[in-house]
Order: structure tokens, then C-alpha cells, then sequence
């Protein structure tokens, strides 16, 4: 009898802890637990010490100086990345999400410019948790994401530093998503261990654009990528990718894409680079691999290490840039 008391016991106190919609603002009264616009927090941290996990944290617009640790799975929803603004000038990230953590972040411009170490978001989670970044704008001296492990979606978002995400896990469970934004890099995006696809964005960096390390497989497609400065490196690169329709502009001596020992490179424009296309890896060149129907234009050299295919052209693409 006691445990079927304790079953019903446990099961209202379930039903009772519903997942609650906080509020910050610059004009609450800062009265806990901050449910309501007029009983708001003055500070995010406060509000995410009082939530449980699932919460909800509605922060209003206006200059949020702080750090955040999330230990617990809460939603943070700003009024949008131009009016709310999240900075925290540090050696570490602004944002870290940590195991049990991840949720939404979304409408936040996320500031971190001090060292050449900051990163706005920075993640160790785990293996099976999904981190989702949206609607956010990105400004570190370091990566904007910096990933150690779990999985992230991250989508419509302005990005502006080193990289729009570099990974750092070892774990060839973890994965990202990246579509539909825009990075402006100093350097490549950069992965080891992580599963990346990567969809519709706009790329500009100083130097190369992207180099997936490890044998994942991994999907590149429909991306545009342009180097600002000439570079001896490849502009798009990686071992086990899929390279689909993306316009690959930059003067590349190595070459517009590139593969490590195998992957697909079909249906891509590259314009202005050395090169068009490289086979390059420490342990050889290339051997089981698809060169076909793309477009290199006026490269000085097509192929590197790699066997001309007759479905690749040499046609003007019929736009200035």
C-alpha cells in the first residue's frame, strides 16, 4: 500500500512541476521567481538560478552583462539579436552549455571580443543532447561556436571571428547542422571527429573556408564560400565529403575544393582560384573518389593530383563578381 501511495504521490508532484515562462527585463521589479513581465529579473543568471529544467526565460531587450553556465535544460528567447544583447569580455565563452543543458537559444547577439580565446557559445554536452542556436548574432575574437561534444542546430544566425565553429570533440557521435547563415571569418570552419552537414550559408573569410578533418561522411551543399585574400591552402576541403553545388571563389594555389582519399565533388562553380580541384592527404593521394559535371573557370591548373573527367567545363558562369 505504501508504494502504490508513493506511485500517486510521485506522479501529482510530476504533473504539478510543469515547465514555467520566466521573464528578464531592465524595467521588472525583480521579484522571484520572475513568471511575469512586472515581476521580471534584472539579471539572466538570477533567472536561471530559480528555473527547472524545461523552463522557458523571456529576456526583453537591452545590454546584459554576464556570464552564463547552463546546468539545466532552460530555453532562452531574446526579443531580437539587434536589441538583445548578451556580452561578457573573457578568456572563456559568454554561453557554455554543459551535460543536461541544452535546449533553445534564439534572438540574442552574444558579444565575447576580448582574447584571442573568446567564444560566444562554447559546449560540452552530452553525447545524445541537442543544442538548437537560432535567430543569433555571433561577435568573438575565437570561434563563434566552439563545440566539444553532443549536437547542434544552428541556423539563420550572423556570425563575425575566427570561425563560425570549429569542434573539438573526439566523439564521432557528435554532429552539427549548420544552414542558412552567414560567416564572416578570419579563418576556416574547422571539425575533427564531428559528423557536419552543412547547408545554404554564405562563407566570406581572410583566408580558407572550411576543412572537415575527419572521415565522417560529411554533406556540403549549396553554399557560397569566398576568400578575400589570396592563400596557398585549399578553399573547401576534407576527407569523406559530399561537395554539391556550391560557388567556390578565392585565389586557391592548392585548389577551390579538395579531398583527403575520398568523396564526391559534383554540380560546383569555382572561379578565380589557382586551381580548381586537389587530391592531397599524409597518407597519399586519392583513390576512390567522383570528379564530375563542375565548373572550374580559368584556373591555371584543373586538376592536382587528381584524373581529369570529361563532364567538368571551363565556361564563363555568367555573372560578374
Amino acid at each position: 500500500m505504501i508504494q502504490i501511495i508513493l506511485f500517486f504521490v510521485l506522479l501529482l508532484a510530476s504533473n504539478l512541476m510543469q515547465a514555467e515562462v520566466r521573464y528578464v527585463s531592465k524595467t521588472g521589479n525583480s521579484t522571484p521567481p520572475y513568471t511575469s513581465p512586472e515581476t521580471a529579473s534584472d539579471s539572466i543568471k538570477k533567472c536561471i538560478d530559480v528555473s527547472n529544467p524545461g523552463d522557458t526565460i523571456v529576456i526583453e531587450k537591452g545590454m546584459y552583462l554576464e556570464r552564463l553556465i547552463l546546468t539545466k535544460k532552460v530555453h532562452l528567447f531574446g526579443a531580437g539579436a539587434d536589441s538583445t544583447i548578451i556580452q561578457f569580455n573573457s578568456d572563456h565563452s559568454v554561453i557554455h552549455v554543459r551535460i543536461l543543458s541544452a535546449g533553445i537559444i534564439q534572438g540574442l547577439s552574444i558579444i565575447n571580443t576580448s582574447s584571442a580565446y573568446s567564444h560566444s557559445i562554447y559546449t560540452s554536452m552530452l553525447l545524445d543532447d541537442t543544442l538548437i542556436v537560432r535567430n543569433c548574432k555571433f561577435f568573438s575574437k575565437s570561434s563563434n561556436i566552439d563545440h566539444g561534444s553532443g549536437h547542434i542546430i544552428a541556423y539563420e544566425n550572423y556570425g563575425n571571428g575566427l570561425a563560425f565553429v570549429s569542434t573539438l570533440s573526439d566523439y564521432t557521435n557528435s554532429s552539427i547542422l549548420i544552414y542558412n547563415n552567414i560567416g564572416y571569418m578570419e579563418r576556416s570552419i574547422k571539425t575533427f571527429s564531428t559528423h557536419a552537414t552543412i547547408l545554404n550559408n554564405l562563407f566570406y573569410s581572410k583566408e580558407s573556408i572550411m576543412y572537415l578533418q575527419n572521415n565522417a561522411p560529411h554533406l556540403v551543399a549549396n553554399n557560397i564560400c569566398i576568400s578575400e585574400n589570396n592563400t596557398v591552402g585549399t578553399g573547401i576541403k576534407g576527407l569523406g565529403v559530399t561537395f554539391l553545388n556550391n560557388l567556390v571563389s578565392g585565389y586557391f594555389e592548392w585548389g577551390g575544393i579538395g579531398l583527403h582519399l575520398h568523396g564526391v565533388i559534383k554540380n560546383n562553380i569555382v572561379i578565380n582560384s589557382h586551381t580548381g580541384v586537389t587530391g592531397a592527404h599524409p597518407d597519399g593521394y586519392p583513390t576512390d573518389y567522383v570528379v564530375k559535371y563542375n565548373n572550374f573557370y580559368r584556373p591555371i591548373n584543373t586538376y592536382r593530383n587528381m584524373l581529369p573527367d570529361n563532364t567538368n567545363i571551363d565556361v564563363f558562369p555568367m555573372f560578374n563578381w
